[in-house]
């Protein structure tokens, strides 16, 4: 009988994901963190699902916000993932050495990626270590272009 699988299990691995920056504001307080558990849920309305640890200081931001972006990561940008996910938004505003724009309510995104997408938060999932949070898609844009950044491993992982 096989064994369940362990958090880095290999066959895991090979599950596809997009590397995104998720961002999120309340107020003046700004927070992103870099993604890989992000899909499509839904067309119509077109809908995203993206997984974020409650541990995590952006966590609060997109619960309370209301609006989060999604900027989709291009071949090449290893160094904004590991920027926003090895470093921890307690410790400093990602944003402020970040070229970026500010979407909806005030939403910050990625000026340059593949792509970039601003949803409305409209529903939340516990789902093991992580909670779901579901988005409706408002704004998408092609902005750069793919291919988009996989997820290699733990490259991007907050560590600890």
């Amino acid at each position: 009988m096989p064994s369940p699988p362990s958090p880095h299990d290999p066959a895991l691995q090979l599950l596809p994901s997009p590397v995104v920056v998720v961002g999120a504001a309340d107020g003046p307080r700004r927070g992103g963190l870099t993604a890989a558990w992000v899909t499509r849920v839904s067309s119509e309305p077109a809908l995203l699902a993206v997984a974020v640890s409650p541990l995590r200081h952006t966590h609060g931001l997109l619960r309370d916000g209301g609006e989060f972006t999604v900027s989709v990561l291009r071949e090449g940008q290893v160094e904004v993932a590991r920027r926003f996910g090895l470093q921890s938004g307690h410790d400093l505003d990602k944003w402020r050495s970040t070229d970026s724009v500010t979407m909806g309510g005030g939403a910050p995104a990625l000026r340059d990626c593949a792509a970039r997408l601003l949803c409305r938060l409209i529903g939340r999932h516990p789902a093991g270590d992580h909670e779901v949070l579901v988005g409706e898609v408002l704004v998408s844009e092609v902005v750069g272009g793919g291919p988009a950044l996989p997820m290699r491993g733990t490259d991007y992982a907050p560590r600890g």
